[in-house]
């Protein structure tokens, strides 16, 4: 059976983050087994937190406003993307402009609700 491992990464309520964990983390599609080995949020107050703590995934905080620029902050997302062995990572909310720091090392699916960059932010 091949294993993929998804990376989860959100900032806000994490409804679709806990929608990955319902239908995909730890099912089985044929001979491929997906986990969700990383959940990640850029604030300590995200909801997606406890929803992610239901499935007994905790969850990694980096505040973005810890870091200098956009690209410290997406050397670190890198790091602990590339520590977790996650092989596909979902943007789930995450609402963060991402560098190419990260766009040249992560290969990503980006969940939105609308058009980029025409309509943004959470109530496009």
């Amino acid at each position: 059976m091949v294993v993929k491992k998804l990376a989860v990464l959100f900032s806000g309520s994490g409804s679709n983050l806990e929608a990955i964990l319902q239908k995909l983390h730890g099912k089985v599609f044929g001979e491929t087994k997906i986990e969700v080995v990383l959940t990640l949020s850029n604030k300590a107050d995200a909801g997606g937190i406890a929803k992610a703590a239901k499935f007994g995934l905790q969850s990694v905080i980096l505040n973005h406003k810890d870091f200098a620029s956009r690209e410290e902050f997406d050397a670190a997302l890198v790091r602990e993307i590339e520590k977790s062995g996650a092989e596909l990572t979902v943007l789930a909310g995450f609402m963060r402009i991402l560098t190419p720091v990260f766009t040249s090392r992560v290969r990503a699916i980006n969940l939105h609700p609308s058009l980029l960059p025409l309509f943004k932010g959470a109530h496009a």
